[in-house]
């Protein structure tokens, strides 16, 4: 709801969310099953957002934090299996440029 019509009643507001274009982010990521078998998805989205977005010290990179859900998973394959099997593991993620953005 972008609240812009004049006649949004006022008990209707409160419901309204204030942004602009300048706060939207977008990235894309897929996973195979061998991730996703160990992986929340809400937690994939969160970790690999924050590493994108996340402007504060000590925040992963996407890189490592695509690694960081890897071997997560991957220690979570080998205990479940005894190390005789783990299913494939992968994660691709991208940042998409947002109509004004100039530094993606």
């Amino acid at each position: 709801n972008t609240c812009s019509s004049e006649d949004l009643a006022e008990e209707h507001k409160s419901q309204c969310l204030d942004f602009t274009s300048d706060d939207v982010q977008l990235y894309g990521m897929s996973v195979t099953d061998g991730l996703a078998d160990y992986q929340k998805p809400e937690a994939m989205a969160i970790s690999m957002a924050t590493a994108f977005f996340s402007k504060g010290r000590g925040q992963l990179n996407p890189h490592l934090a695509a690694e960081d859900l890897i071997l997560q998973a991957a220690a979570r394959w080998n205990s479940d299996s005894q190390d005789q099997y783990r299913d494939d593991i992968a994660l691709a993620a991208c940042k998409f440029p947002v109509d004004g953005d100039k530094t993606s």
